[in-house]
């Protein structure tokens, strides 16, 4: 891991490098710190050099990035990186491959892109099921449609379905709209006592269908 701190010489202005092997927006506090109309060489250069500094954990939030940028700065990312965090930036469903091959990956926070809403939920599915190693997902804020939602909770029964009970798995969906589809498959996911520790479902627009099926999921586990 490269010894540099604080702002990289190679990196966007407003990327720093931090203590116990991380990079963060500097002054994350607010948003936009970090222009989305960098140039893409610059983009590229910063990808190389997180590949130099290998990073465990990489906080890109609130920088307001849209996927061309953002897929060419994870370019740059591999194994070490355990955890993600990519709030309030603004991206879509193709920035999804772009995550897939960071296998060691345990923690992927992605609130508030309200681009992710945009398809029916394919394109992050088949990005999750690739992150076999992930242990937090938190989407909240992104509004997804019921059958984006149901799509997620479906990868996510794929890769958690056979987590034993002490995985201590979290899964934060307030403020996602996942209505009775993303209920029910939710419910589909809890009944296999998968292990999830912490689950978030507030302003989830669950109906009556979608919470008789979270019930019966947690009956079904307990």
């Amino acid at each position: 891991m490269a010894s540099i701190r604080g702002p990289h010489p190679d990196m966007i202005p407003g990327l720093e490098v931090g203590t116990g092997g991380s990079v963060r927006a500097a002054g994350s506090g607010e948003v936009g710190t970090v222009s989305a109309r960098i140039p893409e060489q610059l983009a590229k250069a910063s990808a190389a050099a997180l590949g130099e500094i290998r990073p465990a954990a990489v906080m890109l939030g609130k920088l307001q990035l849209g996927d061309v940028r953002m897929a060419a700065l994870l370019a740059g990312l591999g194994e070490s990186v355990r955890s993600i965090d990519l709030t309030r930036n603004i991206l879509t469903p193709s920035s999804m491959p772009a995550l897939s091959h960071l296998v060691g990956l345990r923690s992927l926070v992605m609130c508030d892109n309200a681009g992710l809403a945009m398809d029916d939920g394919a394109a992050l599915a088949g990005a999750m099921v690739a992150l076999a190693g992930l242990r937090t997902f938190d989407i909240s804020g992104c509004r997804l449609s019921p059958a984006a939602s149901a799509a997620i909770c479906g990868a996510l029964t794929t890769m958690w379905g056979s987590a034993d009970s002490s995985a201590g798995l979290q899964l934060r969906l307030g403020f996602c709209g996942i209505g009775d589809a993303g209920g029910e498959a939710l419910g589909r996911l809890l009944a296999k006592g998968c292990g999830i520790s912490e689950l978030s479902l507030r302003g989830s627009s669950l109906g009556e269908a979608g919470t008789r099926a979270l019930a019966a999921g947690i009956g079904g586990a307990g």
